[in-house]
């Protein structure tokens, strides 16, 4: 009995680990506290547990009521609610002798909320979720939503059903996998039809559970029905598919459409009935709606792993939480990610360059104070990305308000046979006005993680080489606009129409020939690469040996984008022909480097974008006055002629000597015209 001791004493910590502090924990869900109970007495098949922590919903209900009633469909079934019939779910599967019924409701949600995203069928490896998971119970125990919910915004999968398939034994964790994808969120619905049936019409199966006897399925009117309306704790974990109203069970009318894990020799071909009336069937549940592509540059700064339970707080619905991270390599930050326990919570996040341990100073960034609906994993979008060096530490302020919980701040502790993770030292603080910071960790009174999250990417860093035609001097190009050369960039207008903030307080160097725009595309293949494929862009100045530096005249470009698929580089000038990649740009020791000069095919298009220059060397093509992408009468009359005869930092100046003068006409205009743009749009 000594995990049934641990668990009940977590109730009262006050008393215990927090004395020295106002801190106190939340009070555990007596309905987990029954599970673990009745595990313990060795009730067999007691697979999936409700949350440890009751979550509050007061608020949904309290505003609910200010609403008049939905109307939903008097039957709704995702086994043919599809395009023409179709169905909206994966196949049925079968967990055998295997306690892993909550891993593969896990799953059954989340293949079906992709499926309904249009994405097809996916089968996903419940064996790595089950073995992998991170916390004490073996792989075929027992699990529930929140450690599903652990497992994936930590980024361990999903992981592919044919990369680790289903073995139903407790097996040990296959590392080293790629995920299908990343799942950025969870959410935990209250105990509401409403809530329910308009998530699973407008997102897909929720992943719920119950408790399974024997007793109470039973064949009605041709459907196999369940209903159970004791007082014990959940047993199994199931989907819910969809309903019927009119549909009759033991304990009334109306039911839930479920999908079990026992096969298509089960009830329905593995499908049942359970009765709105049951006293458990709404109570515990999770849905994580939301799908990103798996990117390799993805980092996350997390120290809970295991984390989203037990919850923290000052007796009082708003908390403050503090948490130090160190970079780990350059990187841009574009989220961070942490949970609620109550409908209708607020989230407001600072990042800080300094704290002293009382004071924190110099803010990088923030994210305005932020609504949260429903109870789960949130993640929330920094307005800009923030770029970090390597080395550097930063810290992230978080304003919990979780209106009726007086508990709003989750973390990651030791509790025996559950969790069992590394704390770490000098890393998180809580407050309960953000003046007064207490330390949490590894030997404090509060040993806990703080489960905060920070999402970042590598930095995409180019090394590009262009020549342009105007310029080149049969060895590199001249520098005669140096002097001439606008101190802000200038592609803010008509085509280009970019609205970067590139400006320097004078021209870094004197082997500055101009400033070109620089845009990333990510595609899979150089067809593709069109303006729809466009991640970033960026105005650079290009020095006259046809390297492309930032603004301070020597480094590589760097841009806070990550790169999915494969890379494509376009470089603008404002009166030379565009030019793209012909082929992805390769990354060599973390940069990814191209050289359109050593020859022609280098530019999409060839020929047709892109000229020899002679002496081996190729470039961009001169005389687009107008920039639109054409080299026509256009270029000579609405701009050569017009500024014929001016000097200065000039659209006609093809040869940019700054001088508008027949040489640029005759040299770079006349040879040119009819030549245009290979760049897709």
């Amino acid at each position: 009995m000594k995990q049934i001791i641990i668990v009940l004493s977590l109730a009262f910590l006050t008393v215990s680990g927090f004395s020295q502090s106002k801190l106190s924990k939340a009070p555990v869900n007596t309905d987990y506290i029954k599970f673990i109970e009745e595990y313990e007495s060795g009730e067999t098949e007691m697979f999936a547990a409700p949350s440890p922590y009751e979550l509050n919903f007061d608020k949904y209900f309290k505003k609910k009521k200010g609403f008049s009633p939905k109307s939903f469909p008097v039957v709704y079934d995702m086994r043919t609610a599809g395009p023409g019939g179709t169905s909206l779910l994966t196949s049925v599967k079968h967990q055998l002798s295997c306690g892993a019924c909550w891993a593969f409701a896990t799953y059954g949600s989340i293949e079906s909320v992709w499926k309904v995203m249009g994405l097809g069928d996916y089968d996903l490896s419940e064996n790595n979720l089950k073995n992998c998971h991170g916390f004490e119970p073996l792989p075929c125990q027992w699990g529930h939503h929140f450690m599903s919910t652990a497992y994936l915004v930590r980024g361990s999968g999903p992981i592919p059903e044919a990369d680790d398939p289903y073995i139903p034994t407790n097996g040990c964790c296959t590392g080293g996998l790629t995920p299908t994808a990343y799942i950025p969120i969870a959410r935990y619905l209250p105990e509401d039809r409403d809530a329910f049936k308009e998530t699973i019409m407008n997102t897909g199966a929720v992943y719920n559970t119950y408790r399974s006897e024997s007793g109470g399925y039973q064949w009605i009117n041709n459907h196999y029905t369940y209903c159970y309306q004791g007082g014990l704790s959940t047993t199994h974990a199931i989907a819910i598919v969809g309903w019927n109203d009119t549909l009759s069970t033991a304990c009334g009318q109306g039911a839930w459409i479920a999908k079990n894990e026992y096969g298509t020799g089960f009830g329905e071909d593995g499908f049942f009935y359970i009765a709105y009336q049951d006293s458990l069937v709404l109570k515990y549940n999770a849905i994580w709606h939301e799908r990103e592509e798996y990117d390799t540059g993805l980092y996350i700064y997390q120290y809970d792993t295991i984390g989203g339970w037990p919850f923290v707080g000052y007796e009082d619905s708003i908390a403050y939480a503090l948490i130090k991270y160190v970079a780990q390599g350059d990187r841009f930050l574009t989220k961070i990610g942490t949970y609620t326990v109550s409908f209708g919570s607020y989230l407001e996040v600072e990042f800080y360059d300094d704290f002293d341990g009382a004071n924190l100073s110099n803010i990088l960034t923030y994210i305005p104070e932020q609504y949260c609906d429903y109870p789960g994993f949130w993640s929330l979008e920094l307005p800009e990305p923030l770029r970090i060096n390597n080395g550097d530490d930063f810290f992230i302020k978080v304003k919990y308000n979780s209106p009726g919980c007086d508990y709003p701040i989750a973390v990651e502790e030791f509790s025996e046979d559950y969790t069992n993770p590394h704390i770490e030292t000098g890393k998180c603080w809580t407050s309960e006005d953000a003046i007064v910071w207490e330390a949490a960790g590894l030997g404090t009174v509060n040993e806990f993680d703080l489960c905060i999250k920070v999402f970042g990417y590598d930095i995409t860093k180019v090394d590009l080489k262009v020549m342009l035609e105007g310029p080149f001097n049969g060895t590199d190009m001249n520098t005669d606009l140096n002097a001439l050369l606008p101190l802000s960039q200038p592609y803010s207008v008509n085509p280009w129409n970019y609205n970067g903030t590139e400006t320097v307080t004078g021209i870094p160097n004197q082997d500055i020939v101009d400033w070109v725009l620089v845009e990333l595309r990510d595609t899979t293949e150089t067809n593709s690469a069109t303006e729809a494929t466009v991640i970033a862009q960026q105005a650079a100045f290009l020095l006259n040996d046809g390297s492309v530096v930032g603004l301070d005249g020597v480094s590589n470009l760097k841009f806070n984008n990550s790169v999915t698929h494969q890379l494509f580089v376009v470089v603008y000038h404002r009166n030379h022909i565009p030019v793209m990649s012909a082929y992805p740009v390769t990354e060599t020791g973390g940069v990814y480097e191209y050289d359109f000069t050593d020859a022609i095919d280098k530019a999409f298009g060839g020929a047709n974008g892109h000229k020899d220059l002679g002496n081996g060397i190729f470039g961009m093509i001169g005389g687009d006055g107008t920039a639109n992408g054409q080299i026509n009468n256009n270029d000579k009359n609405d701009t050569w002629n017009i500024q014929r005869g001016e000097s200065g930092y000039k659209s006609g100046d093809f040869n940019m000597n700054s001088l508008v003068a027949d040489p640029d006409k005759n040299d770079v205009w006349i040879p040119n015209s009819g030549k245009g743009s290979q760049v897709p749009e």
